[in-house]
């Protein structure tokens, strides 16, 4: 839902790692066996790759070089999350 007409690579960037961090936060509350608490977030930046660019496009908020998204754009997204070091990446 965030990757309209008009979107800034660097906002969408930023929202998905929010959102990773939200939603592997609201899980596995608990200690391992161990005793320690369960670490858990983003194990790799989301990074929007746009048109010719293949993939790992996540710029700061102050890059200024990326335009914002047009209509016809394709978009690729990449991500990872972790749960107590394990990790998954998708693409």
């Amino acid at each position: 839902a965030k990757c309209i007409a008009g979107a800034k690579i660097a906002d969408i960037c930023k929202f998905g790692d929010e959102l990773l961090a939200q939603r592997t936060n609201a899980i596995y509350k608990n200690k391992n066996k161990a005793g320690k608490v369960v670490l858990r977030g983003v194990a790799f930046p989301v990074c929007i790759s746009i048109n010719e660019c293949v993939c790992h496009c996540s710029p700061l908020e102050s890059d200024t070089e990326y335009p914002a998204l047009a209509a016809d754009d394709m978009v690729k997204i990449d991500l990872g999350a972790h749960i107590d070091g394990y990790i998954v990446l998708a693409a």
